[in-house]
């Protein structure tokens, strides 16, 4: 056991108001001491790292993201923030409004960290899709629900009585798609955040014999189809959510609380030990029942259990049965080489098959096997016609690369309703390709009324998911002040990031900043250094310019020969304007006969190596990829 000493300076108000956080990995914990501010600590070096915030409320919650770049923290007077603790910046901030429980209130991150779950009542759950919206999503869950109305079968307590529930009980899937509550009857109500709909009531506060004692703890594990539940009577259950199948009683108060603590801190490594031990028991049974759910049920558990052989008997005998599910998994096993040769012929028919039976993953898979050409010839009717059939089941990926296709008309005839509409349903999914050629659309006009705004909104939301080409258009917008202020600070802050991620517009368009001063420090030797990023991405530009740094010295060393070799490979390309005669004679008129040759040989390596790219560049990047 460890101690830590705070810093000297920092009193704490109130004991009642520190709070404490431990990051997943164990590395790193945060503490807030009732004074506003957040102190960040490595636990391992006993070393104070950094603090966030200013004085101000205490703090109601706080919580690490899944991979310990970031923190939440929910203040007593409801001002949520969201914080990146590796560069120290505040991310975001929202206030939540209304009625607000500051004892109870709690905050805590979906397992891919994009949303935060505040609890500020028990009859509210609100969600906030940071830094990407500025509204809070609100579910407004009441203390019970008639079942009847619902055709989900009524609860019926063996006593007719029901227990008040004093404390919120919730929990949210990792995906952050699905929440679940605890009722004030004993019930649990599994709820789709993004449609708002119940989707299951599930009777969890009930023992063998109808006694009630209150739901404690609910819990979801890391592959979102087990929900595991605690009552105050020791007894858990465990259900599997994506086919709720009858749960699995775990009766035993004296190991509760430990049980209790596990089910809390469940991960991906530890999330067999007691509920999917029941749950295997569960399935064997119905396995010899020969219900083809439950041996592809069976074969995901070995799967996980690296149990590879096992995995495949109970995968082959539900795809015999007709099981989509299990054909897409012997193509991932034979395509992976999972316990089995590596076999691309078999896995294309299995997914082929799981395709055919109308599993949406398959028909996303088969679609990018045709559009890619992977271990199949390239077709791209067939590519459009799978990702049609996933598309118009919801899946994500085929909605955006569908957009896409119908918007670029290279792979099928162009349509810019069609590409607007799968786009829109895409873009509002938070997919950042589909965000950024929907921005597009906007700022070209295409299909749609020219609209700078909508682009701007667009291509921020995609920038700020990673999207490298919308966060080099949003840096053109904020450099040009076209749908944006000017702002030529942004412009060089999204340049550089798309830049970085090795984007050779970008890297040009930041070396001109450079030699220019425009934003930034007049700085040849920066812009020469990104002049030669973009140029050995054979973008023609950035290789004239940096030609005529080196004839003329500029933040490099003088190199005619250099000089004339970036010239010749830019010239060579009819896509840009010759230089001038002047700068040609006078760079020849300093070289050799032999020296030419060698310059004019280097040119023209450098136009034949990077010709492929210099044709992709200049047509602006394909929608499907970006």
């Amino acid at each position: 056991m460890k101690t830590y000493k705070l810093q000297k300076k920092i009193k704490v108000r109130k004991w009642g108001q520190c709070k404490v956080a431990l990051s997943s990995n164990g590395n790193n914990f945060a503490i807030c001491i009732g004074d506003g501010t957040v102190q960040i600590w490595d636990a391992e070096k006993e070393k104070h790292l950094l603090t966030l915030g200013s004085k101000g409320d205490p703090m109601s919650s706080i919580a690490f993201s899944s991979d310990g770049r970031s923190i939440t923290t929910l203040s007593i007077n409801g001002e949520c923030r969201v914080w990146n603790i590796i560069i120290g910046e505040l991310v975001g901030t929202i206030k939540v409004i209304g009625v607000y429980d500051r004892q109870n209130a709690k905050v805590s991150f979906s397992q891919n960290t994009k949303t935060v779950k505040i609890t500020v009542l028990k009859n509210k759950l609100t969600f906030w899709d940071h830094p990407y919206r500025k509204k809070m999503r609100v579910i407004k869950l009441p203390h019970n629900i008639n079942s009847s109305s619902k055709k989900m079968g009524e609860a019926k307590h063996g006593y007719g009585w029901s227990i008040p529930v004093h404390q919120p009980v919730n929990a949210i899937t990792h995906d952050g798609n699905t929440a679940a509550k605890n009722l004030d009857d004993g019930r649990i109500a599994i709820w789709d955040i993004t449609t708002k709909t119940i989707k299951a009531i599930l009777n969890g506060d009930f023992d063998k014999n109808g006694f009630g004692g209150g739901i404690t703890t609910i819990v979801f594990s890391p592959d979102n189809n087990l929900l595991a539940c605690r009552n105050r009577l020791g007894v858990i259950q465990v259900w599997d959510i994506s086919t709720i199948m009858a749960p699995v009683q775990v009766p035993g108060k004296g190991a509760s609380k430990e049980i209790e603590h596990k089910l809390e801190h469940i991960n991906a490594e530890d999330q067999t030990k007691v509920d999917q031990v029941r749950v295997f028991e569960d399935l064997k049974k119905r396995v010899e029942e020969g219900d083809a759910d439950a041996q592809y049920s069976l074969g995901v558990y070995y799967y996980k259990k690296a149990d590879y052989k096992s995995a495949m008997k109970f995968y082959t005998l539900a795809a015999e049965q007709g099981n989509a599910k299990a054909h897409r998994s012997i193509a991932l096993m034979y395509k992976l080489g999972k316990g089995v040769p590596r076999d691309n012929n078999i896995a294309v028919k299995s997914y082929f098959k799981s395709a055919e039976l109308g599993d949406v993953d398959a028909q996303r898979e088969v679609g990018q096997m045709y559009f890619y050409g992977r271990n199949v010839r390239r077709d791209y009717k067939l590519a459009f016609k799978w990702f049609t059939l996933a598309a118009e089941q919801g899946d994500l990926t085929a909605q955006s690369t569908l957009g896409s296709m119908y918007l670029s008309g290279r792979q099928i005839p162009r349509n810019y309703n069609l590409a607007l509409k799968w786009l829109t349903l895409a873009a509002n999914r938070r997919d950042a390709k589909a965000q950024s050629a929907l921005a597009s659309m906007y700022y070209g006009g295409r299909g749609v009324p020219r609209d700078y705004i909508a682009a701007t909104k667009w291509h921020r939301l995609s920038a700020k998911q990673g999207n490298f080409y919308s966060q080099f258009v949003l840096g053109n917008m904020c450099y040009m002040g076209r749908g944006v202020a000017k702002d030529l600070k942004a412009a060089g802050k999204w340049l550089r990031l798309s830049a970085d991620q090795g984007f050779s517009r970008a890297q040009h368009k930041l070396g001109e900043m450079y030699s220019l001063g425009h934003g930034v420090t007049l700085d040849y030797r920066e812009a020469g250094k990104w002049y030669l990023l973009a140029s050995r991405q054979g973008y023609v530009q950035a290789q004239l310019k940096l030609g005529i740094l080196y004839f003329k010295g500029q933040g490099v060393r003088k190199n005619y020969i250099k000089a004339y070799a970036w010239l010749h490979a830019a010239s060579s390309s009819t896509q840009v304007p010759m230089v001038e005669k002047n700068t040609w004679e006078e760079i020849k008129g300093n070289l050799s006969k032999r020296e030419l040759k060698k310059a004019k040989a280097l040119g023209k390596e450098y136009f034949q190596y990077w010709l492929a790219k210099i044709k992709r560049t200049h047509e602006g990047g394909d929608a499907v990829e970006r």
